[in-house]
């Protein structure tokens, strides 16, 4: 009976070895490999333990901590013991396991009332309190020798840092750097700037393009406005942080994920005419030119910059996309173990926020924003006309807007006579005399019957004439439009618009407006002339620009030299001849000369209809200016 269940238990024995048994020689073969692994890796060779790992393979690298944490996991493995205990083999499967029990520093008891990592390192390697983990090391049998399974080492580097995170460690660490980013963040969603700046080591936060050299006297007027802009702009910022680099005396932090889209949010709110015309116009600086002259001194850039921020921030409120974005930011540690922003990028890329670049719509846009301003009463008519004029936006001639686009366009004029609208419009390019361009009309969408031309009648010119005839001095009302085609008379490509509206209107015989009158000299080539003080303009040769008067600048197209040539001219008002005389020259060696005309010592012009007609030293007409004083 006894040996009968002997040779049971035998039996059952020898039928178990094959498969969880092993000889003595493999059980010290798989002690060998796993304690020459983990010396390797406690003496931090991490690299060099891939020696032992089936097929040196080393992916176990990716899993090491950064920064902080792997100072403390070296910490704990320099200074830890282990133990191997039982094992697991599977002859037949060639693969076998090892329990080995490690006694670490106790990290989670040392940083409870807060420490440093440097301190804890100290601790680490006093090895006072202490604790125990069991860690399950598996083995993979290649030929006739055992090696760590990859997916083994793998875990083991998970099972490290897992030990350490989430410490509460204070000073520099990738989890303190981690939270540091968050709480700034949270503190840009709340729109307290003067925290977000002391966050930044109390230094302004970083503002991209047109920011970027500001230097404003309202400094605290923007940054409540800058506030309230990151506010809403990082109130819809969905974002992930990540460490991208550790080191001992800085960690950066990335955050990255979508942000509005501010472009769209552009868009979207100038649809929204009540509320963008404010924020746009004021970012302008619509307020704050004196409509009588470019007085730089009453331009308000606190102002302007301050409106600039509140249109951003308006615009992320009315972005309904997002785009991909990310900032970065530096983190250090200052000598009492406060974190601090040592330095960031942009926290609004320049590609998506602080470029003048959302000011520069079109034409059609921003003559809206004027009229939505002229109609709340944020504007007078006044400042409306002048903002048109000197955003080049369009030029007023009788109440009437004439508007103007296209990529051949510089500069615009308009001048009304008794029985023709002038248009003088400067070109990007030179033309000769005989060129010409042929052009379209229409009035309320219908294109008016005709073959209508433009020759060029000056040489080497800039500049092209428009003359629309008027019948019985009369304009009939309509919406006017002129398209002006290439060089050469195609209707392949239109390269200059010039619009207006009429309500009608009937000119009385011999009216004039302000203008020029080009003739053939070829030795006119432009010209300023500016009427009465409305116009504000520096002191020239003793002419007191604030005196009422005409004050006349012409640019001739040849250099004189020594003696100058005398150009004279005639003045008329109303058919009469009231001034004759020389044109001043600006210097001896100038392309430039001067008229100024004025009544008596204190100056005045009696109203009528001025023509000045101005002579090449030869006799011929250099060029006739209009005036109507009223």
């Amino acid at each position: 009976m006894f040996k009968k269940v002997t040779a049971i238990i035998l039996s059952a024995v020898m039928l178990l070895v094959p498969l969880t048994g092993c000889s003595m020689g493999a059980k010290k073969e798989i002690d060998s490999t796993v304690d020459w692994y983990l010396s390797t890796m406690t003496k931090l060779k991490y690299e060099k333990a891939s020696e032992y790992v089936m097929g040196e393979d080393n992916n176990y690298l990716n899993y090491i901590p950064s920064g902080s944490d792997k100072q403390i996991v070296d910490a704990l493995l320099a200074n830890c013991e282990y133990e191997i205990g039982d094992e697991t083999v599977s002859m037949a499967d060639g693969e076998a396991s090892a329990d080995v029990t490690f006694t670490f520093a106790d990290v989670h008891q040392l940083t409870e009332d807060g420490i440093s990592v440097a301190d804890l390192k100290s601790e680490i390697r006093k090895m006072k309190k202490t604790t125990e983990e069991v860690f399950t090391v598996d083995l993979i049998k290649d030929g006739s020798h055992w090696f760590i399974d990859p997916d083994s080492a793998t875990e083991f580097m998970i099972f490290m840092g897992n030990m350490v995170e989430g410490l509460e460690v204070m000073g520099l660490s990738d989890t303190g750097a981690l939270a540091y980013a968050d709480q700034f963040v949270e503190t840009l969603r709340s729109g307290d700037i003067d925290a977000a700046m002391e966050m930044n080591n109390g230094a302004d936060l970083t503002l991209s393009g047109d920011f970027t050299y500001m230097y404003l006297y309202d400094m605290t007027g923007f940054y409540e406005a800058e506030g309230e802009m990151l506010a809403d702009y990082y109130s819809s910022f969905d974002y992930t942080a990540s460490i991208i680099d550790s080191q001992e005396d800085y960690i950066r932090v990335s955050l990255t994920g979508q942000a509005p889209d501010i472009s769209q949010g552009m868009e979207n709110l100038k649809n929204d005419m009540p509320v963008f015309a404010p924020l746009y116009g004021e970012a302008l600086g619509d307020y704050f030119m004196d409509p009588l002259g470019y007085d730089y001194d009453s331009y308000d850039y606190d102002s302007v910059y301050i409106s600039y921020l509140k249109l951003l921030g308006a615009a992320a409120d009315y972005s309904t996309t997002t785009v991909p974005f990310s900032f970065e930011l530096e983190i250090a540690e200052r000598n009492n173990g406060e974190l601090y922003i040592s330095s960031m990028t942009d926290l609004i890329p320049a590609s998506d926020a602080f470029s003048y670049g959302y000011l520069n719509y079109d034409n059609e846009i921003i003559i809206q924003v004027l009229d939505q301003l002229l109609e709340d009463g944020l504007i007078t008519r006044a400042t409306y006309e002048y903002d048109i004029d000197s955003y080049g936006l369009g030029t007023y001639v009788e109440g009437m807007l004439f508007t103007y686009s296209g990529t051949e366009m510089y500069n615009f004029d308009a001048y009304m006579d008794s029985d023709k609208i002038t248009m003088n419009i400067t070109t990007w390019g030179y033309y000769n005399t005989g060129d010409t361009f042929k052009y379209d009309v229409y009035i309320d969408g219908v294109q008016q019957p005709g073959n209508h031309t433009i020759t060029v009648n000056g040489y080497d010119t800039d500049d092209i004439v428009l003359e629309y005839p008027l019948q019985n001095c009369e304009l009939p009302a309509g919406d006017y439009v002129f398209d002006i085609y290439e060089e050469g008379g195609g209707t392949s490509n239109v390269i200059i618009t010039i619009s207006f509206h009429c309500d009608g209107i009937v000119m009385s015989e011999n009216y004039h407006t302000s203008g020029v009158v080009y003739d053939t000299s070829d030795d006119f080539y432009s010209l300023s002339s500016y009427l009465s003080s409305d116009f504000i303009y520096e002191t020239y040769n003793g002419y007191a620009s604030t005196s009422d008067g005409m004050y006349i600048m012409i640019n001739t197209w040849s250099f004189n030299t020594g003696l100058p040539s005398e150009y004279t001219y005639e003045i008329t008002r109303d058919d009469e001849v009231v001034a004759t005389g020389t044109a001043e020259y600006y210097n001896t060696y100038s392309d430039q000369i001067r008229i100024s005309y004025r009544e008596g010592r204190s100056g005045g012009l009696t109203p009528g209809v001025y023509i000045v007609t101005v002579y090449e030293p030869d006799g011929s007409v250099l060029c006739r200016v209009n005036y109507n004083v009223q």
